[in-house]
This record gives C-alpha cells, structure tokens and sequence, in this order.
C-alpha cells in the first residue's frame, strides 16, 4: 500500500496509508488532523512493527554493505540506517562470496589484541572492537591493500516520505502500521478506542503467528543472526507488554 493518494472521494477505493488512517480516526476531512500528522505517525508505527518483527525475526530486514581497506587506515564507520551488527567480514574483492570472519572483542580487551597482533607481525585482520557508531580492525593495514569489508546488519527502515512511497514492512501487515498510527492520533484528543485497540491486538497475535513459521527454530527460539540463539517469545511478551494482553 503506498503512502498517500490524497483522494479525496473515499467511495472509489483510492486509499494510501494516509487516507486509512484518517479512516480509522474517522476525520475524513482532515478537520483534526492533517497529512503531515498522518505520516509522521505512520513512521513512528512503521520502526515500531519493525522492532516486533525483528525481536522473532532476526534476518528479515538482513542486509549488507562492503567498503574498501584503506592501507594505513584502521578505523571505519558503520552505515548509517543499521540497527544492530550481524557480522563483519573480510573479502579478496568484490566477488567474492565466501569470504573471513571477524571477531568481535571487548573494548576493555582491545589492547590485549594489539599487542597480540604487533607480537606476531600479524598481515591478515582477525580481529575487531566497536568504538560508538565505528569499528576498528586489528591489525590496521600498513601498506596498500586490495581487500574489502562486509558489514552485515539489520538496517532501519526508511521513512515514508513521498505519495508513492511504500513500506518495506511485509504488505500483509501494512493495516497493522495503519492501526497504531491511529492509536498514537488518538492520543492527540486524549482518548482511546476500544475496537482498535481490539483490532491492533488481534493483528500483532497474527503477525506473531506467521513469523514463527519463517524461523527454523520456531516459537522458543529466534533465528539466530550470526551463529548464536536466544529467548524468543518472553522477549517478544516483554516487548508488547499489556498492549496485546
């Protein structure tokens, strides 16, 4: 579903997420709350069925990027849409697919690692630590180099902007961003309402559902995101609180 249609004429179907959320908030007319309002909802609602699905579907919003090693250069930045850190991987070039993991180590044991590395002249990285939104690789390349890094991460969505824009959340579960968009209108007149909270709760119940499927190691565990597993479904409980309840 894309963003807006701004039709005017809801009787010909002609509906973006914009238009559905002023439907559910039943101001057709925009007399309380204008486009603006709508999709600046709609974004916040969009990060947060992003975080639902991410909490029992580690991998679905996966994705990579690579940057070339600079000789002599040590620290690099992390891209600036990713959420949380799958993996880092050292590449020959482009093309190739396989390529060799990094370990992540502790800042508090970075130093141990560079002198590790300085004791055995180490030409190959093995190693890197995390330093806010940069990361550095041990040992750093002194002299020039052909390789490149892999980042793989999980990436933050990106905002809903333009009419035709349409969110990267799995388009069954585009009326779910539409509902909470409209939950957090509300909250503009200081009120609830009890049929949406209703249709929200069935609605994140059934996302829960399906998403369980995609993950091989089903309803207690999360798909792992680089080798490692973790609680699944009390995570997901913590995170929705009473909300679903």
């Amino acid at each position: 579903m894309q963003l807006a249609t701004d039709s005017a004429d809801f009787a010909t179907g002609a509906l973006g997420m914009v238009e559905l959320v002023l439907s559910y908030m039943n101001d057709r007319s925009k007399k309380y709350y204008s486009k603006a309002e709508c999709i600046e909802y709609l974004n916040h609602a969009q990060q947060k069925i992003a975080g639902l699905i991410n909490r029992l579907h580690r991998t679905h919003f996966l994705t990579s990027a690579t940057t070339t090693v600079v000789a002599g250069q040590a620290y690099y930045s992390f891209p600036a849409d990713m959420v949380k850190l799958a993996g880092l991987e050292l590449l020959e070039d482009s093309a190739d697919t396989t390529g060799k993991r990094l370990v992540e180590v502790p800042m508090k044991d970075r130093r141990f690692y560079e002198l590790l590395a300085a004791a055995n002249k180490q030409a190959d990285y093995d190693f890197f630590f995390i330093a806010g939104t940069t990361f550095k690789i041990m040992p750093n390349a002194e002299s020039v180099v052909s390789e490149e890094m892999r980042v793989h991460y999980v990436k933050r969505l990106a905002a809903l902007v333009d009419n035709a824009d349409e969110s990267e959340i799995p388009e069954e579960y585009h009326e779910l961003v539409c509902l909470d968009a409209a939950r957090r209108g509300f909250i503009k007149v200081n009120r609830t309402n009890a049929q949406l909270e209703t249709m929200w709760g069935e609605g994140v119940e059934v996302m829960r559902q399906a998403l369980d499927q995609y993950s091989p190691q089903r309803e207690m565990r999360v798909e792992p995101d680089w080798g490692s597993y973790g609680p699944g479904s009390q995570l997901w409980d913590q995170f929705i609180g009473a909300e679903v309840d």
